[in-house]
């Protein structure tokens, strides 16, 4: 089967493709160490649930940035 032109992985061809996700430069972190602390199954239920709704929220700001744009304000 021959690859169609606008194919990028066609090596004949002269199409280059553009990055699906810019690249951002930040400067370098280096984590020493991390401390964890035991917690109770209610406590990492609780944490867990925590995550999920920031998560969430900023899905929703990331997908709808004009709806957010008077809070941040």
């Amino acid at each position: 089967m021959t690859p169609e032109p606008s194919d990028p992985t066609n090596p004949d061809n002269n199409v280059t493709p553009l990055p699906i996700h810019r690249v951002r430069h930040r400067d370098r972190v280096t984590v020493e160490r991390i401390e964890t602390t035991p917690i109770t199954p209610e406590q990492n239920r609780r944490a867990v649930t925590a995550l999920a709704a920031l998560i969430n929220e900023w899905n929703n700001r990331h997908d709808n940035p004009e709806q957010f744009r008077d809070i941040a304000a």
